[in-house]
């Protein structure tokens, strides 16, 4: 199965608009979605519908909108005090990936505080359809350790030469931490590993994204409920780099 294109059309809509108007996308059933808004301050939730199909995926994104709704209340206060100024927080949440063993999302948290500026955070989620359950990337794996050490020697040796060739010297460290976006193919499974991470160098210097094609070795590697959701890809190691979280990649 591909990603649903009329989503992520709608969704992208979502994301287009400007913090300060934000809004639910007309009459569209395939996006729940909250929106309020205030004189200077504005919320937005949204995440697939599709969701609805898992009865406790769905409760706990009804709950997470709940406490993200909670958690803007200080900003409210804020914006109250300051009239002047602009708050919004916005939480969006995307398909990747759909097969019969794993749904993939994407996650994208944009916050605007005032005269603090606009801050950027992404990651990604992983549902196991059949056994009903919330899944870090590595419990994917048979052993997570290996798992991750087969994704690192591809990931760390481009981002490597991507920050030497952009910022100059030599770089030698690699995050540990990282999320995972699982991109599919074109008949649906999962050929592509898309890793983002916080800013490894300065904020001035911007953040770099790199997708690895999946394997052999790698399919291997996973648990053996959740080969066949993957398929092996002949594609280059990419890298991007982004002026923050927010920007298109260049």
């Amino acid at each position: 199965m591909t990603p649903f294109p009329a989503l992520l059309a709608a969704l992208a809509a979502v994301q287009a608009t400007p913090p300060a108007e934000l809004q639910c996308p007309a009459s569209d059933a395939s996006v729940i979605c909250q929106a309020e808004a205030g004189p200077n301050w504005a919320f937005l939730y949204a995440f697939p519908a599709e969701i609805r199909a898992w009865p406790m995926l769905f409760v706990s994104f009804r709950r997470s909108a709940s406490r993200a709704r909670e958690r803007f209340e200080a900003l409210i206060a804020e914006a109250r005090v300051n009239p002047q100024e602009r708050y919004s927080r916005e939480e969006v949440y995307t398909i990747d990936a759909s097969t019969p063993e794993l749904l993939a999302m994407a996650v994208r948290q944009v916050e605007q505080r005032g005269g603090a500026g606009t801050t950027w955070s992404i990651g990604s989620l992983i549902w196991d359809r059949r056994g009903g359950r919330l899944l870090n990337f590595e419990q994917l794996f048979e052993n997570a350790g290996a798992g991750q050490a087969l994704v690192n020697a591809r990931f760390c040796p481009a981002l490597r030469e991507a920050r030497d060739t952009a910022l100059g010297g030599r770089h030698e460290d690699c995050p540990d931490l990282y999320f995972v976006r699982l991109i599919p193919g074109g008949d649906g499974r999962i050929a592509r590993l898309h890793l983002s991470f916080d800013p490894i160098d300065g904020l001035e210097d911007g953040q770099f994204d790199v997708e690895v094609p999946v394997t052999p070795a790698f399919i291997e590697a996973l648990q053996r409920s959740y080969r066949s959701a993957f398929v092996a890809s002949e594609g280059t190691v990419t890298v991007c780099r982004r002026a923050s979280a927010g920007e298109p990649c260049s």
